[in-house]
């Protein structure tokens, strides 16, 4: 579910009164769509950017907070807004990125003519796989690491959720 803006019904306030998900997947924050948000930050403000990022990540994060204590939540613990919107969730945890803190992580992402090659590790079990799309960027990672998350919140080994 996506959010545009702070009001409903363009929320995830308003969303969640449709929806009662049971996994939920938070990806990241850009201000790409804070236009809507900018109502809520002086122009002025010192650390605007910032402010603005908070107040996405808290409307996006709070899916996440309010998933059941049996739901999974699947996020990127590279971004720091994500980590911080999702602290309270009593939902099951897979942290998924590049650094020491994923639970899920990502060893490599490779660009290459057959397209992007990812390698992950989680626990102790490594797999690689290619999405056959040449020209991928790098960056694009994260998101099919965080499906391969969706998958082992779903019982799949990490083999499985690759290949999947």
């Amino acid at each position: 579910m996506g959010i545009d803006g702070p009001d409903e019904p363009k929320n995830m306030r308003y969303l969640l009164k449709i929806l009662q998900p049971d996994v939920g997947v938070f990806t990241g924050v850009t201000t790409s769509h804070a236009e809507p948000w900018d109502k809520l930050v002086p122009p002025n403000h010192p650390n605007r950017i910032s402010k603005l990022k908070k107040l996405i990540a808290k409307e996006k994060g709070l899916m996440l907070r309010r998933l059941p204590s049996d739901g999974w939540a699947v996020y990127n613990a590279d971004d720091e807004f994500v980590v911080e919107a999702v602290k309270s969730t009593q939902a099951h945890q897979l942290k998924v990125g590049a650094g020491d803190k994923a639970d899920i992580r990502i060893i490599e992402a490779n660009t290459g003519p057959k397209g992007l090659i990812i390698k992950l590790k989680y626990q102790q079990e490594k797999a690689s796989f290619t999405i056959n799309q040449p020209f991928l960027a790098e960056k694009l990672a994260i998101d099919f690491a965080l499906a391969v998350g969706v998958g082992i919140a779903f019982d799949l080994s990490l083999e499985r959720a690759s290949k999947s």
